[in-house]
């Protein structure tokens, strides 16, 4: 009976997911998903200059590693990326177009990803944990900008669009603008407000309401 923060995928399944939630609902509690590539600091500088993004590309790749096998990659990795979509392009989703092969283990290693929106954006999603680098970029555009958030190093490229050509006027190099919080540290902080300042069932209230 307590409020608990749960590393992602909350459950493997839907239905998993929905009987957690009925169970916070009854017991009167919070829960929380650890998502937190939504506390790194090039994606919170996002939120002054995003408007309304007409196409989205993410590429999330990493070196193998045995540590999370026991998911797919899209459960490992582009979750991440889904999670941000999902938030930053506010619409629901009309078509999704998916595709992805084992590598490495009995499960799919490397997927890619096509979700287009009900608002016409289109999102572009390939995640591989079979990769010879390390890489963690999105890429959005929109009507007056063209913007590259680098979860990775922690910087963000704005290209405001001008006289038909992109030129970059602005990076900002978040890892040294914000303060050295860790984004665990920014994750617990946010459960902890939740919890203090509203009751679990209103919370959840809110949350069956926007599903709606």
């Amino acid at each position: 009976d307590t409020h608990v923060l749960i590393e992602k995928p909350i459950t493997v399944t839907v239905d998993q997911a929905d009987d957690l939630i009925e169970l916070a609902i009854t017991n009167d509690l919070m829960i929380q998903v650890g998502h937190l590539e939504r506390f790194n600091a090039a994606l919170m500088d996002l939120s002054g200059v995003l408007r309304k993004p007409t196409f989205i590309e993410s590429h999330r790749l990493a070196p193998f590693n045995p540590r999370a096998t026991d998911v797919n990659v899209v459960l490992d990795l582009m979750i991440h990326d889904i999670d941000i979509i999902l938030d930053i392009v506010k619409s629901d989703i009309r078509e999704i177009r998916a595709s992805g092969t084992p590598v490495l283990t009995n499960s799919t290693d490397i997927a890619n990803v096509r979700l287009e929106f009900e608002n016409g954006c289109v999102a572009n999603v390939t995640a591989s944990r079979v990769s010879a680098k390390t890489e963690r970029k999105m890429r959005i555009f929109q009507d007056d900008a063209y913007i590259a958030v680098d979860f990775h190093n922690r910087t963000l490229d704005i290209y405001p669009r001008a006289k038909r050509k992109c030129t970059r006027v602005s990076r900002k190099s978040s890892a040294k603008n914000r303060p050295t919080k860790t984004a665990m540290h920014s994750s617990w902080k946010l459960l902890l407000s939740s919890i203090q300042s509203t009751t679990a069932r209103r919370y959840w209230s809110v949350v069956r309401t926007a599903a709606a």
